[in-house]
């Protein structure tokens, strides 16, 4: 099976792409000198070592120079080329990569490239750098994955603001329901010199619809708080009568299954309309192995009342 290099100068479908060039003997020197030093190296350390197979390359140049093989495919695809030179290149292939996409294995590849032209931290331009984190946003609002779409927009504004990272992040928190971060980006998408009259008019559309779904999510909340005080009045009567009158609440001192039978459906504490505190007793006779409920209890009444 024969390997090629990663060259981020040639087209996407380029049927050259799949043609060993010269510069990999060298390569497969290397790596066939390595296997003869090693000859207890297993499949498993070869893959794990291999260029081929990595899903990561280490950051530390040491590493790197320690790898032959990973050292030798540095050199085919770096050259002599400066990092913002191997950035737009990145850029380039990531912007090819998307436009051709037609689902998710196009997506997966436009973001990778991205993603290492990010890697590329030294000497590029943060204008550069903006760029990529604003296209990487674009495929993660393709792929749905909002809230790493609103990161990636976020560190590209904090680089170079920019009408569409602003815009992507709109669209990425108006699907996650995150009204007031729509307002915000919408906001300040708005200020920027650059926005053009098409572009006003997307973000005040985004804006309105994320005003009138704020405010019908604010109804809705203030609704459901009223009915929840109005639920919960009984409880805080109760409490209010406690405190009035010192008297603590302990923990129960005791767990039962049958203590979901005692209290559901039925009335718990509660003060009648005359201000008398009302609640519910459990007796428990354990020599007898029985136990006795008495749902309402009024607080003028002596335990001794109930057991009579």
């Amino acid at each position: 099976m024969t390997a090629t290099t990663f060259d981020p100068n040639m087209p996407i479908l380029n049927p050259d792409a799949l043609e060993p060039r010269g510069d990999e003997d060298d390569m497969y020197d290397k790596w066939f000198e390595v296997a003869k030093a090693n000859p207890d190296t297993t499949i498993d350390d070869y893959e794990n070592e291999c260029p081929l197979f990595m899903t990561d390359v280490p950051s530390d140049p040491t590493l790197i120079d320690k790898n032959p093989a990973l050292a030798a495919m540095q050199d085919l695809l770096y050259n002599d080329d400066t990092p913002q030179d191997i950035a737009e290149r990145f850029r380039d292939r990531g912007n090819e990569a998307l436009k051709m996409a037609t689902g998710v294995v196009g997506w997966r590849t436009a973001k990778g490239l991205y993603t290492e032209g990010l890697a590329l931290e030294r000497e590029v331009s943060s204008e550069l750098r903006s760029i990529l984190f604003s296209n990487r946003a674009q495929v993660e609002l393709n792929f749905k994955n909002y809230g790493n779409c609103i990161k990636d927009c976020v560190q590209s504004i904090r680089l170079k603001p920019t009408v569409k990272a602003y815009f992507r992040a709109t669209k990425a928190a108006a699907a996650l329901k995150k009204w007031e971060t729509v307002l915000e980006m919408c906001e300040k998408g708005l200020q920027l010199d650059s926005v053009t009259k098409t572009e006003k008019a997307l973000f005040l559309k985004q804006q309105q619809n994320a005003q009138k779904s704020l405010d019908q999510l604010q109804k809705e909340e203030a609704e459901q708080q009223r009915k929840d005080a109005i639920e919960n009045a009984p409880f805080e009567r109760v409490k209010m009568i406690l405190k009035q009158r010192q008297l603590p609440l302990a923990a129960s001192e005791f767990e039962s299954e049958q203590m979901g039978f005692y209290t559901r459906d039925r009335q718990l504490a509660h003060v009648d309309l005359e201000g008398e505190l009302h609640f519910p007793v459990l007796f428990m006779y354990d020599e007898a192995g029985q136990s006795d409920f008495i749902e309402d209890v009024p607080e003028s009444t002596s335990f001794l009342d109930q057991l009579d």
